[in-house]
Formats: C-alpha cells, sequence, structure tokens
C-alpha cells in the first residue's frame, strides 16, 4: 500500500456523488457513463494530505514486523471509512443533512486518523502520568456502546444496517491498532468514535 490518497478520496466524494443524486431523484449514471470528478472542499484536501504524509513517514521509519501491522492497521481503516460513510450517507439523504455537514464529518474522521498515526511516529504523545488502567478502557467502551445504541434507535431498518456494518468494521479497525500502537491508541480511538457518533446522529435528529 504506497499511498491511501486516492483510496480515501474514491470512498468519499463516490459517496458524495451518489448523495447529490439521491437528494435530487435522479439515477446514477450507467458504468459506462463518464462522471466528472469532484474539486474536494480546501481543509479536506489538506487533512488528507497530511494523513498521506504522515503514512508514508511511518512506513519509512518503521521495522519490518511494525510494517506490516500498520498496513493491515490501514487497510482496516479504510474499510471502516468506506462503510461509515455509506452510513451517514444513508441517513443525510433520509433525513436532508446539508452536504457541508458530511464533508465536516468526513474531515474530522481524516484528522483523528493523522492523530493517530502521529501517536505511532511518536509515542510519547501518548504518555500519560500512569498507564492506562483497564477500568478507564472499559469505562470508554461502555460510553461507546451507548451512544451506539442511542444511535440505532433513532434509525430506520436500512440506517441501522448501515450503521451495523461500519461499527463491525470500526471494531476490526480498532483491534488491528491496537496490536500496533497499544491500549494508549485503542483508547484515543474509542473516545473519538464516541465522539463522531454522537455529534453526526444529534445532528441527524436536530434536522429530521
Amino acid at each position: 500500500m504506497k499511498t491511501s490518497a486516492m483510496k480515501i478520496f474514491a470512498l468519499l466524494f463516490g459517496a458524495l456523488f451518489l448523495f447529490d443524486l439521491g437528494s435530487a431523484g435522479a439515477k446514477p449514471p450507467l458504468p459506462e457513463d463518464p462522471v466528472e470528478p469532484q474539486e474536494p472542499r480546501a481543509d479536506l484536501k489538506q487533512a488528507d494530505e497530511q494523513h498521506d504524509l504522515l503514512y508514508q513517514q511511518l512506513l519509512a521509519s518503521l521495522p519490518a514486523d511494525k510494517r506490516a501491522q500498520l498496513l493491515v492497521a490501514e487497510a482496516a481503516w479504510l474499510d471502516f471509512v468506506g462503510k461509515n460513510n455509506t452510513a451517514f450517507h444513508t441517513t443525510a439523504a433520509q433525513r436532508h443533512i446539508p452536504l457541508s455537514k458530511l464533508q465536516d464529518h468526513s474531515a474530522a474522521e481524516i484528522r483523528a486518523r493523522c492523530d493517530q498515526l502521529r501517536s505511532i511516529l511518536s509515542p510519547n504523545a501518548l504518555k500519560q502520568s500512569k498507564p492506562v488502567s483497564a477500568t478507564t478502557v472499559q469505562q470508554a467502551e461502555a460510553t461507546l456502546g451507548s451512544v451506539y445504541q442511542q444511535s440505532l434507535g433513532t434509525l430506520t431498518a436500512n440506517e441501522a444496517n448501515r450503521l451495523r456494518d461500519a461499527q463491525t468494521a470500526w471494531t476490526r479497525y480498532v483491534d488491528a491498532n491496537r496490536a500496533l500502537g497499544g491500549t494508549a491508541l485503542a483508547l484515543l480511538i474509542t473516545t473519538r468514535r464516541t465522539e463522531h457518533l454522537r455529534a453526526f446522529y444529534a445532528d441527524s435528529a436536530n434536522v429530521r
């Protein structure tokens, strides 16, 4: 995996294109029809470039065994991003959430991944006054579980299925990164997921 930049934009803007069509009530083009590329928003482009730079720096600096773990972790993240975008866009189309809100959440997801990569590049960034306790991790996981269940409770059957797919992919993603960056990194990822779910589905409820 040389770079993930184009993959991120393929996942993001492919979903945004279909969202635009769905909102307008139009049918998607046939596979042979050309689709005009969309220019990414400046903050999304900047976040993606930063992500790609950090990822390449990690690949160059890690020993062989850790590089293999990074490849697995990054593939798990990309799979999660794709499924999470599908879940968010499904709800957005149902509830008429503005495209700008979807882009805000996409940018936040990429910036969160940048923070995770930085923490692997500079392990001291995750050091705390004392090691992360099992109780702290359990509390974070319990909070995420609660927010996730609350989110599911607001959704249609189709929306809920999409979110379940995303959360299953997220579980694989956090597990792969735990192997790479330890419990502190897994805690960071869990906390961010809670924040992103709470923010998106709170926004959804407000515009329903």
